[in-house]
């Protein structure tokens, strides 16, 4: 057997992700959960990417290119062997070829931090577990379901983040960051909040004082959802220095309070933390 060590700081397998629920039951989830799994995806090595790559790469040179075995290594990289083969005639040649990559437990997504404009080390694999519990309690929590849909529909299709604002001080009014288009964090939470109240919700604006805004949502069976819109949807419309696509961050509507206070004290640079957290309607 020959073997092909390659490193690969953003290569990933699939089939050891926790991907239980990513048999979708219903017609679709909601968009940052789609586009925070479409963002992993373009870091993972699946066995189908690897046989395309092979594939095409050998062309006129091989056959079939088949894929023998896959499993994970003790140190948590990826071992994935492909038999490569070509017939002339009567006589048949073959050879495997074992490549040894990052498994998810150990392949960092920098782009997944647990917090908005700054990134912590979070695996690929810590990456899909936040994500799948999102989709778990969109699957089995109407109210859940039913906020994340509102939101989705009513702030976050309507605003994108303000950066005028943010960086140069120019203090949109909140109806006219609601005609533009524009808001920072604070414009952020007060559409969440008039929009939950008028579906029935009772709806908190929280903040550390004049750094950030966020919700709680004080459900009726008494759980609180924690709800930082402006990093659930973190969209660059006017930022003047950075092209970076549009990110969407759907842990950021949760029932974990420990992950959601992880997130508030990360970000102590930007937006303050949660010590200093109060009410303020």
């Amino acid at each position: 057997m020959k073997k092909l060590l390659i490193t690969l700081t953003f290569i990933l397998f699939t089939g050891l992700l926790p991907s239980a629920l990513n048999a979708n039951p219903i017609d679709s989830f909601p968009l940052a959960i789609r586009m925070a799994e479409a963002k992993i995806d373009r870091f993972l090595f699946t066995p189908e990417k690897v046989l395309a790559m092979e594939r095409e790469r050998y062309i006129g040179m091989w056959d079939t290119v088949e894929l023998l075995n896959t499993k994970e290594l003790e140190d948590g990289r990826i071992e994935i062997t492909l038999l490569y083969s070509v017939t002339q005639g009567t006589w048949t040649q073959t050879i495997d070829w074992t490549f040894i990559v990052d498994g998810p437990k150990i392949t960092i997504v920098s782009a997944f931090g647990i917090l908005g404009g700054q990134n912590e080390d979070l695996s690929a694999y810590d990456a899909q577990r936040l994500i799948d519990q999102c989709k778990e309690w969109y699957i089995t929590d109407p109210d859940y379901r039913r906020i994340v849909d509102i939101i989705e529909r009513e702030v976050i299709s309507k605003l994108q983040y303000d950066w005028d604002s943010y960086l140069y001080g120019r203090n949109r009014s909140y109806q006219e960051s609601i005609n533009s288009g524009l808001g920072t964090c604070d414009v952020y939470a007060r559409l969440t909040r008039d929009v939950l109240t008028n579906a029935g919700y009772r709806v908190e604006i929280w903040s550390s004082p004049g750094t950030h805004s966020w919700n709680h949502v004080i459900l009726p069976d008494g759980r609180i959802l924690y709800i930082d819109a402006t990093w659930y949807g973190n969209e660059y419309e006017n930022h003047p220095t950075d092209p970076s696509p549009d990110e969407y961050s759907p842990w950021y509507i949760t029932y974990d309070k420990d992950l959601f206070e992880r997130g508030l004290k990360r970000t102590i640079r930007m937006h303050g933390a949660w010590p200093d957290a109060r009410r303020i309607n």
